[in-house]
């Protein structure tokens, strides 16, 4: 989950209760807790949880168990790397990278990834969202397996 050599610090978790409920669960190494972000099913929106319970979750699993009171998970994805989200009609898609490699170790230390695979996850909405048709294809054609850099550590669009 990020602590293997030339992998990312970062790791997420995308969710899906049986009850319609969407989250993605993010690790960031700046932070001493999980950030918790849901999908509104309603507007397609994207909104932070904060806090998930009483007091913020440190891990993954800790999370994901504050989760699970609110019914059981019909879809579990983890992934390295997040690069978006769109919504359009009565559908979000996440657009996630599956699998990235290590690039290049910037001086300091600092890690630059490639992303070699990325997948785009359907979410059902219950409204349907005011983004145009224009904007999900803008997204969707932009492609990314081979050619996408990205670092955890550092802005490398001033390297």
């Amino acid at each position: 989950l990020g602590s293997e050599v030339g992998m990312p610090a970062r790791h997420h978790v995308f969710l899906e209760r049986s009850d319609g409920g969407c989250f993605l669960l993010s690790t960031v190494p700046t932070r001493p807790f999980v950030v918790v972000v849901q999908v509104d099913v309603q507007s397609g929106q994207l909104r932070r949880v904060e806090p998930l319970v009483h007091t913020p979750c440190t891990s993954i699993p800790e999370a994901v168990e504050a989760l699970r009171a609110g019914g059981r998970f019909v879809r579990d994805v983890s992934f390295p790397a997040l690069v978006g989200y769109a919504s359009f009609g009565s559908e979000g898609f996440l657009c996630i990278a599956t699998k990235v490699a290590n690039f290049l170790t910037l001086p300091g230390g600092a890690r630059a990834f490639t992303i070699d695979e990325s997948e785009w996850l359907r979410i059902r909405l219950a409204q349907p969202a005011v983004h145009t048709r224009k904007d999900l294809d803008l997204l969707a054609s932009y492609f990314l397996d081979g050619l996408h850099f990205y670092s955890d550590d550092t802005d490398i669009t001033r390297c």
